[in-house]
C-alpha cells in the first residue's frame, strides 16, 4: 500500500457572455452537485455569488455555442 498526502484543490471557473450561452455551458458541465468516486475521492460543484449576476446587455449573432 502506498501512503500519499490527501489534498484538495479549489478550482473556480468564470463564465462571461450571453445568458443563453452561459446557461447552456453550465448545463453541460461534467460535475453536478457531488460526484463520489469511491475510496475517499469526490468532486463537488460550487457556485459562488448570485447566479446569474447580470452585468448588462449585449448583442449576439446567431448561435453562441
Amino acid at each position: 500500500m502506498k501512503i500519499e498526502d490527501r489534498v484538495r484543490v479549489l478550482r473556480i471557473l468564470e463564465y462571461v457572455g450571453p445568458r443563453s450561452w452561459v446557461e447552456k455551458t453550465m448545463e453541460t458541465n461534467a460535475v453536478k452537485g457531488t460526484r463520489h468516486l469511491g475510496h475517499g475521492q469526490w468532486i463537488k460543484e460550487a457556485i459562488i455569488g448570485d447566479y446569474p449576476e447580470i452585468l448588462g446587455t449585449m448583442e449576439t449573432e446567431g448561435e453562441n455555442i
